[in-house]
């Protein structure tokens, strides 16, 4: 066998494979390398999401016992219990809070036998029928005192708006939430007999005091 021939041979039989095989080999890596690169980006902007999504939410609190929830006429006060609901608030990101709360009418407490159960009959909250006062939040804006919640108050069958002023003490675990704020019972229908409904006055003061942990 010539030389020449030989050569050809080896080119054609060993040198070209191998060329083929690094050129494939590398079309392989980069194609694995890409796949890896494609992988790594999915997990980043997943973890960005999950990081995006968490500080979106506000923080859950847990309503505590001890709370206060004051109420004045010009005739009447006393309290009201039976608080539950979520609360969702962080100061960091107020604008993602939320507020779904109400209380139970059947607990409206005057320290009169008489005055309770005039409050809670038919004539005025009517407990029976309206059993809760419910208030559900809109948004949530920063002041120059603390906080101001706005939503919707639904009393006695009747649904308002209605804003809130609030401030928030954070230590640990545990808040504090103190608000006050004023309704025109007329407004929700509220009105009692004719003859006692001048007496009581329009205007009901709510004073309340909220502590949580979370």
């Amino acid at each position: 066998m010539c030389c020449s021939c030989g050569t050809f041979l080896l080119y054609n039989l060993f040198l070209v494979p191998l060329a083929w095989m690094r050129i494939i080999s590398k079309l392989n890596s980069q194609q694995y390398q890409m796949k890896i690169m494609s992988f790594y980006k999915i997990i980043g902007l997943s973890l960005a999401c999950l990081l995006f999504s968490a500080g979106s939410f506000a923080r859950s609190w847990k309503i505590m016992t001890g709370y206060s929830i004051r109420f004045s006429t010009r005739a009447a006060s006393g309290n009201i219990t039976g608080l539950s609901g979520t609360i969702n608030f962080d100061p960091a990101n107020y604008a993602s809070g939320s507020f779904d709360v109400q209380v139970a009418v059947n607990t409206i407490s005057t320290g009169s036998k008489k005055k309770d159960k005039d409050a809670k009959s038919e004539d005025w909250f009517d407990a029976l029928k309206y059993p809760s006062i419910h208030f559900v939040s809109k948004s949530i804006q920063k002041t120059a005192t603390g906080y101001q919640v706005t939503g919707t108050l639904t009393m006695h069958g009747v649904s308002l708006d209605l804003a809130i002023p609030f401030t928030f003490s954070e230590q640990g675990n545990h808040g504090l939430f103190s608000g006050k704020f004023s309704v025109t019972r007329e407004d929700f229908k509220v009105k009692g007999p004719a003859f006692r409904n001048a007496l009581v006055g329009s205007d009901i003061e709510v004073n309340l005091t909220v502590p949580v942990e979370g």
